[in-house]
């Protein structure tokens, strides 16, 4: 009998413990590196999981300058009045957050300014080795990332609820990827990503939930449909246990899966993956980067890509996700994912 202690992991209104039956833990795939075909071993892997989770590939010394270079950026923002409170315990250098920190406190981060082009930054994520990587998966075509990048600082007692990317990004190759890079060693209650494994795959059968959800909410674009909101599908991860009434552990089922990161690590998955993040347990700001990446002989997406200083998008400008989670009275011409679910056929139930 194991005398270890379990491990909880909160993620949105769930406390599950990791290793238990809806939480894995997500290994690896190092050994993809090591193949005789590394892209054909990578792109497996993306096929069949939904993602690549690659261990300290990036140096872990510029991922931590990147991130003093952040918290650096944010007490220059409490300097010169931007943020108009301060947001820190003490110094900023150890991230430690005040206890009358809320979400307001901190304008978005996400966009092209000078926080993301910082140079410690873009040493990471833009990073030479991803250009590596990304070359390998898409056959040995080039890639590109787009400029807009989704630098994001998760406080105390918040996360990111269940969502998949292409909702919120789909004017252009169907081969975009996601990298979602920590910028620190986090533990478990730090608000780390969880993946919903095979939850991408499109060959399941036609009456089967996933597949609907794939033809219905993974269709979305969150603009085009004026969507008021996050765009999130749900916080609550145990709904898509229940796409298909019930619930069986088996190999071909999607089951949610994350664990502890260190500085260096990189998860990379599809637009269609559905993913979240654990809630922030600690006290320490969690700061992390989504950056995309795609062949560079497809069209992308012009809102976010080959962005020039006349479309700089700024601090603010968050429309969707954690920023847009408070959003209470529903403007005119707009619609909300509630309204959505129901025409979907996938109504908002009680939790249970």
């Amino acid at each position: 009998m194991s005398s270890e202690t379990p491990v909880y992991v909160q993620l949105g209104p769930r406390k599950w413990e990791l290793g238990g039956e809806y939480l894995k833990q997500l290994e690896p795939c190092n050994y993809c590196l090591n193949a005789e075909d590394v892209g054909s071993a990578l792109r497996n892997q993306l096929d069949d999981k939904g993602y690549i989770y690659l261990k300290q590939v990036l140096p872990e010394e510029d991922v931590l300058k990147a991130k003093h270079a952040v918290l650096e950026y944010l007490q220059h923002l409490i300097d010169t009045g931007v943020i108009k409170k301060p947001i820190f315990s003490s110094s900023y250098n150890d991230g430690i957050l005040s206890d009358d920190y809320d979400v307001g406190s901190i304008p978005s981060l996400e966009g092209s300014n000078p926080i993301t082009n910082h140079p410690a930054v873009l040493r990471v994520i833009e990073n030479p080795y991803l250009y590596d990587i990304f070359t390998t998966i898409f056959h040995g075509i080039h890639p590109i990332t787009f400029d807009f990048k989704w630098l994001r600082t998760m406080h105390h007692s918040a996360n990111t609820g269940c969502h998949l990317d292409r909702v919120y990004m789909n004017r252009g190759s169907s081969d975009l990827l996601t990298c979602w890079i920590p910028f620190d060693n986090l533990t478990i209650d730090m608000s780390v990503l969880a993946v919903l494994e095979g939850s991408h795959r499109m060959d399941r059968p036609e009456n089967d939930g996933y597949t609907k959800l794939q033809h219905t909410y993974a269709d979305m674009d969150v603009e085009r449909d004026k969507l008021q909101g996050t765009g999130w599908f749900t916080e609550d991860p145990m709904e898509f246990y229940h796409l298909n009434d019930t619930h069986q552990s088996s190999n071909s089922n999607p089951i949610w899966k994350t664990t502890a990161f260190s500085a260096g690590d990189i998860i990379i998955f599809t637009t269609r993956t559905i993913h979240m993040s654990s809630v922030n347990l600690t006290n320490k700001l969690r700061i992390s980067c989504d950056t995309r990446w795609q062949p560079s002989d497809q069209p992308a997406d012009p809102r976010f890509a080959r962005l020039t200083k006349n479309n700089i998008v700024g601090h603010g400008d968050a429309k969707f996700g954690l920023y847009a989670k408070d959003l209470k009275k529903v403007e005119d011409g707009k619609t909300t994912m509630e309204q959505w679910r129901k025409t979907w056929g996938f109504p908002i139930k009680a939790e249970k």
